[in-house]
């Protein structure tokens, strides 16, 4: 922890650096939002999604998953909870049209990627700025929360976080409800 001169105020600043997520970490209790930035998330939420819905983290860049374990798990998911709309957060600009072909259900995704492959999506050349790509994160997080049951990838450290805020039953929102974690 370092102290920093910040617009004019020392503000404590502390450094993470790393992959993956320690759910023993005390970092995780200490997150929170700004009430302005809930209330973007917030006006962004995706009004369409009708409750229950499904949401599904489906990384595919540098860290790879395979489609259609989540296809299955998808259409096993929706056939047990009887939901038909899916909130999919991917790095995989290829994934809602690869799940939309296999899969009768309304999938809505907010993030933009771009058309292409790239290598993962915070170290590649993208013409996306850094400040929309946190925030589409944060928008994507935000949705699985609001979410009734979730599919992580297991392999990525943001699945992890969310599964650890999940389980100790804390987030960096303020909301109350927690999903199901369905595990591939």
């Amino acid at each position: 922890m370092t102290d920093r001169d910040y617009n004019g105020k020392k503000i404590s600043v502390m450094a993470f650096s790393g992959f993956g997520w320690n759910d023993d970490d005390e970092l995780l209790y200490l997150l929170k939002l700004k009430p302005e930035i809930i209330a973007k998330l917030e006006h962004n939420f995706i009004k369409q999604l009708d409750k229950p819905y499904l949401s599904v983290h489906f990384r595919n860049t540098d860290i790879q998953n395979d489609v259609n374990d989540f296809i299955q798990k998808i259409k096993d998911t929706v056939g047990q909870y009887k939901t038909k709309d899916i909130f999919l957060a991917t790095d995989d600009y290829t994934a809602p049209q690869m799940m939309n072909q296999h899969i009768d259900c309304n999938i809505h995704s907010y993030t933009e990627l771009e058309q292409k492959k790239v290598i993962n999506i915070h170290e590649s050349n993208s013409s996306i700025n850094k400040e929309k790509q946190f925030f589409d994160c944060l928008n994507d997080v935000y949705h699985i929360f609001r979410s009734n049951y979730f599919i992580p990838s297991s392999n990525s450290g943001l699945s992890k976080f969310i599964i650890a805020m999940i389980k100790n039953k804390t987030n960096i929102f303020n909301l109350t409800n927690y999903p199901i974690i369905v595990e591939i």
